[in-house]
């Protein structure tokens, strides 16, 4: 029941069952995985998965507004897959949503802490 909730409330961009989790145990098996996502899809990684590979600040203040490094390696890396990062941290994830070739030059991070 709390799914069909959940389902009635979010907005379609939204949902949780239409991403897929990505392989985030090196930046090459990210970029590996990343790929194989169909543009206008996404996909995720945990925020300490992103932050062990993008950012060398504390987990309390990764990609936040002292972590320049972190956003600007995240960044640099969604610009190279062509894809929108996206910070949900009530779920305590990264979202990688790869841009159709309209989209391709528009901002990569959205959300940022």
């Amino acid at each position: 029941m709390f799914s069909w909730i959940r389902a009635l409330f979010a907005p379609p961009t939204l949902r949780f069952e239409d991403a897929s989790r990505l392989e985030a145990s090196s930046k090459e098996a990210l970029l590996l995985s990343l790929n194989k996502v169909l543009p206008d899809h996404r996909a995720w990684v945990t925020l300490e998965e992103a932050r062990s590979l993008f950012s060398g600040a504390d987990k309390s203040y990764a990609f936040g507004d002292t972590d320049e490094a972190g956003k600007q390696s995240i960044a640099a890396f969604a610009a190279l897959t062509k894809s929108r990062v996206e910070f949900m941290p009530a779920e305590n994830r990264v979202y990688f949503r790869r841009l159709g070739p309209a989209e391709a030059s528009v901002s990569n991070v959205s959300g940022a802490r």
